[in-house]
């Protein structure tokens, strides 16, 4: 990175490092992971990247509300990708709106093959009936 050039490689490992460094999720240096995310995005502009950066700018001040339009032109892209359908479902529960939380969560949960993901994902959906 200091070499003033990063590639995709160098960027993802910068990300990863930023993650491996917090001592918990809420210390993850979320400004600097959707900067980064922003800068492999101008080299890479696929979905999937561009999912990974609205998700990183959920946690900035702002909030997860302006990322809802960006994460729905995404929809069609990423129908089949189970991460964006945990996505959504996270953002949506951050912003209230538990019935397209729901939605989301159970179709990321049809969509994993993992028990341990689904496992998770299941406890995430019953957790919003608690959320009121």
């Amino acid at each position: 990175m200091s070499r003033g050039d990063p590639g995709p490689y160098q960027i993802q490992a910068a990300i990863r490092a930023l993650h491996a460094r917090a001592k918990s999720f809420h210390q993850v240096d979320w400004p600097q992971v959707a900067g980064l995310y922003a800068q492999l995005h101008r080299l890479q502009p696929t979905p999937v990247v561009a999912l990974n950066h609205c998700v990183a700018r959920s946690y900035l001040q702002e909030g997860p509300q302006p990322i809802v339009s960006e994460l729905t032109a995404l929809s069609e892209t990423l129908a089949n990708y189970q991460p964006y359908h945990a996505a959504c479902a996270d953002i949506y529960r951050r912003t209230g709106n538990h019935d397209l939380a729901k939605k989301h969560y159970q179709h990321a949960i049809t969509l994993s093959e993992c028990s341990a993901e689904q496992g998770f994902l299941q406890r995430r959906m019953r957790s919003l009936a608690l959320d009121f």
